[in-house]
């Protein structure tokens, strides 16, 4: 009987919060579409003061009825608190940038609304202010000119945004989208026109009758005032909250999550999935921005999925939409209370992958400036003489599994595998971006190999360990083959050559992982004055600059390194 209530306790709440989450959503689109009435308001301006009014009565028909009021006014109240609580509780403050400008414009718009809010409905209908368009537009232009711009500004591309993120998973969503960008810029455009034009208009009409007067003004004062405290007061105590959650949070625990590809990370008990990735850096897609709009933040449960709350009803009805196996979860909707592993099923940037390989130019080869990794398994030839074939096959598909998710998972692609290692390349959408997501999938593999020693302790004569090369520069992405039995798609050239030895080069430098100069230069990263590796090439006048992974993170950091006594160099 217990098990029982604990189920649907636990169904009560995933239904409450999907609730929650539809009611912001309705509540959001209500005042969309009063503000994008009010701005078509505006555009109207554009043929005169009197087409405007005509527009207004229409408008003021609707919203100001007793219907529309409740309407209006109850979508406000609700969109504000629900967004204020989704904010207080959030559990990190890592997000996308276009997440982080939609919540700051949504802060700002109580904070540049209320005084045209006071200055409009609430003197007209308690102080006897003439609210006309002839009225309104003699209090504003031309001194509010700048303000009403700002504010058209920011209310209408924060409704964008919402509406990007609620649309943009949808397969309909790119064939719109252009015309959508399009006309989403105009209207703001248009409304202001209308709002300059009618503005000069009204200012050669003679407007004493609309100035107000003391009482009026008084009126205006003292709810202004008051206005104030209310967002001070509300300010305040939402700031007072997100602290006194995050001193709970932190005395509440932590839960480890193991990563495919990204190693063990310790995070706050209650974050979400979606919230431990971003609070760690670790990519993880949400086309939706954790809303539960999508699927992209999928995860694979791969241990623990016996200790997790199942799903609630909307997360339930999107899986079972995408025919989601039974340990698929999404990210956004999972809130681990006990240690879990779990794999990132989609890549965060589909751009590489949306590469036309087919492209006759791939036969002859592409040049491109690209980032080189190399992995080697090491050891290799000694686990094959010491253990049995099944547990070498199972050793190699956990190191291919591990390493191939952490290239994929920073935007890298696979060009090669070679038995006991990998070639990756990145960069293919952004030469700077490339390498530095490539110094980050490094520092990934190499957690990933701690991971892989703990599994295989008991097996293994001796941990398990991996040697990484990272160059960046010119390359020949290429098709290799012929048609019949396929191509292969590679990367060729003497950057490819440099990274392996690189790879080969941590051998002998008893180095993890060895990154070039030019790929610290390329990434905008500064060059570690300490540690300093030589790699003399036989084909090559001058030697490969290149440095240990740990003194570029240091350095990047601002951090002091153990100093080396001399430059360390090895012949390749």
């Amino acid at each position: 009987m217990s098990e029982t209530n604990s189920a649907a306790s636990k169904t009560s709440r995933s239904g409450g919060i999907a609730w929650e989450r539809t009611t912001r959503l309705w509540a959001g689109l209500i005042l969309f579409v009063f503000v994008l009435t009010h701005l078509l308001n505006h555009a109207v301006g554009i043929f005169g003061v009197d087409a405007m009014q005509v527009a207004q009565n229409w408008r003021v028909a609707v919203w100001r009825s007793m219907p529309g009021t409740v309407l209006l006014y109850g979508a406000a109240l609700l969109h504000i608190l629900l967004a204020v609580k989704r904010i207080v509780q959030r559990r990190t403050w890592r997000m996308p940038l276009q997440e982080a400008v939609q919540i700051a414009l949504g802060l700002l718009i109580p904070v540049l609304l209320y005084e045209h809010l006071i200055g409009t409905r609430y003197v007209s209908k308690f102080a006897g202010v003439d609210d006309s368009y002839l009225g309104t537009l003699s209090q504003l232009w031309p001194g509010k000119f700048w303000d009403q711009t700002l504010l058209i500004a920011i209310v209408w591309t924060h409704g964008i945004i919402g509406l990007h993120y609620l649309w943009r998973s949808k397969s309909w969503y790119p064939k719109i989208r252009d015309a959508g960008l399009v006309l989403a810029f105009a209207i703001p455009v248009l409304a202001i026109a209308g709002f300059v034009a009618s503005g000069r208009e009204a200012s050669e009409f003679d407007t004493t009758f609309y100035r107000w007067n003391d009482t009026q003004v008084a009126s205006f004062i003292e709810a202004a005032r008051y206005a104030n405290w209310i967002l001070i007061i509300s300010a305040g105590s939402s700031v007072a909250l997100v602290i006194g959650l995050e001193l709970y949070r932190r005395v509440g625990g932590n839960v480890v999550l193991r990563y495919t590809g990204h190693g063990d990370v310790s995070t706050a008990r209650g974050l979400t999935l979606l919230e431990a990735s971003r609070s760690q850096g670790i990519p993880h897609p949400s086309l939706c921005g954790g809303r539960g709009w999508c699927s992209t933040c999928r995860v694979l449960i791969l241990k623990g999925i016996e200790k997790l709350e199942p799903p609630g009803p909307a997360e339930a009805a999107l899986l079972k939409r995408i025919s989601a196996p039974a340990r698929i979860r999404l990210g956004c909707q999972v809130r681990p209370k006990r240690d879990l592993s779990i794999q990132i099923v989609l890549p965060v940037d589909g751009a590489s992958s949306q590469i036309d390989w087919n492209d006759e130019a791939f036969k002859t080869g592409v040049e491109q400036a690209a980032t080189v990794v190399f992995v080697d398994l090491r050891a290799f030839d000694r686990l094959t003489q010491t253990q049995l074939p099944y547990d070498l096959v199972v050793l190699l598909n956990r190191f291919v599994e591990e390493i191939r998710q952490a290239i994929e998972g920073r935007g890298g692609r696979v060009t090669m595998f070679l038995t006991d290692g990998i070639m990756a390349v990145f960069g293919q959408s952004g030469h700077r971006s490339g390498a530095k997501a490539a110094i980050l999938a490094a520092q990934d593999m190499l957690k990933s190999a701690e991971i892989l020693s703990q599994e295989f302790s008991s097996t293994l004569p001796q941990p398990v360990r991996i040697g990484i090369g990272i160059h960046s520069g010119s390359l020949v992405m290429a098709r290799i083959g012929d048609e019949e039995p396929g191509y292969m798609s590679t990367a060729l050239g003497e950057t490819v050559t440099l990274a392996s030895r690189l790879e080969n080069a941590t051998k002998e430098l008893l180095a993890d992982c060895l990154v070039s100069r030019e790929t610290l230069q390329v990434a905008g990263l500064p060059i570690p004055t300490t540690e300093h590796r030589e790699i003399h090439m036989p084909d090559r006048n001058e030697p490969i600059a290149a440095y240990p992974l740990e003194s570029t993170i240091a350095a990047a950091e601002g951090e002091e390194p153990h100093k080396a006594a001399e430059p360390a160099s090895a012949e390749a």
